[in-house]
């Protein structure tokens, strides 16, 4: 598969996560995706299963990003942490590691 860093524009988005290897989306247990952007001193925001900014339906794990979520035009890294069912840690490399978002 191929990681393509897309520009989007701050509003209803639904950004689907990949998995391979071993792992599957019913094996995770809680997951935590943190958007920050590129630039000193910027606020991360989360996306959490628990908070409901990530779903796992039908095994695909989706973020959905609001457009009140990111406010502020900018290239922002993607990170993703997540356990298993039985609290071990996994191992995501999200895809793309960057998203850009254009003001509106």
């Amino acid at each position: 598969m191929t990681c393509t860093a897309l520009i989007y524009h701050s509003s209803h988005y639904s950004l689907v996560i990949p998995i391979s290897g071993s792992v599957t989306a019913t094996d995770i247990l809680t997951m935590t995706v943190t958007l920050t952007r590129l630039e000193a001193g910027s606020s991360p925001i989360t996306f959490t299963i628990a908070g409901g900014g990530v779903t796992i339906v039908a095994g695909v794990i989706r973020i959905i990003i609001l457009e009140t979520d990111v406010t502020v035009a900018g290239i922002y890294d993607v990170k993703v942490s997540a356990t298993n069912l039985t609290g071990k840690a996994v191992k995501i490399t999200p895809c793309p590691k960057t998203i850009t978002f254009d003001s509106q």
